[in-house]
């Protein structure tokens, strides 16, 4: 049984640790969002430069630029929607790994909110006990036993005669016999 002051204890900190990884999962939410609105936008701007080739081939068409200029705008202007569409992808595995925060973060705030429950569920039985002993006046609290156990052994050695045990005859020595002398 912990005591209620240890339980309170144990909820501030839950507390306060839930509160900061609940500010954690709120950043990496906001980055989530951020990073979509980021991918979106690389998205768009590809698109939009790709709507340049179609003006390529008017100002072909009109005479404003001669075929080696046409090539060379096209050339650049492929090679503008092909970055932003790079990006686009890189968005999209920062997106991917920003979600991977979230769930973490989320399932850390979920813990730590199914500890400080928990210990709030040990505080209000500790509180019910004590309100119980106080209004019946007994202690079902545990207590240590009257004797320690090595109060006890001495007890019981007095008790019992030790027997004398019979002389063990030594082992003979293993290896090499020692040298002789002559």
């Amino acid at each position: 049984m912990s005591s209620p002051i240890k339980s309170e204890v144990k909820i501030a900190a839950a507390q306060d640790i839930g509160v900061r990884l609940d500010d954690l999962l709120e950043q990496a939410r906001t980055e989530v969002a951020q990073m979509t609105g980021a991918q979106t936008g690389m998205n768009e701007g590809a698109r939009a430069v790709a709507k340049l080739l179609t003006a390529v081939d008017s100002d072909i068409d009109n005479g404003v630029m001669d075929l080696q200029q046409a090539q060379m705008a096209k050339l650049y202007v492929n090679r503008a929607i092909a970055v932003l569409e790079n990006l686009a992808r890189h968005m999209g595995n920062l997106v991917l790994a920003a979600n991977g925060k979230v769930t973490a973060f989320d399932k850390a705030v979920a813990s730590v909110k199914t500890y400080q429950d928990a210990e709030q569920v040990r505080l209000a039985s500790a509180l019910a006990q004590a309100a119980t002993e106080a209004a019946t006046g007994a202690t079902t609290t545990s207590h240590r036993p009257e004797k320690t156990i090595k109060q006890l052994r001495l007890d019981e050695a007095a008790v019992k005669p030790v027997p004398v045990a019979a002389p063990v005859p030594t082992p003979k020595k293993r290896g090499r016999p020692p040298k002789r002398k002559a």
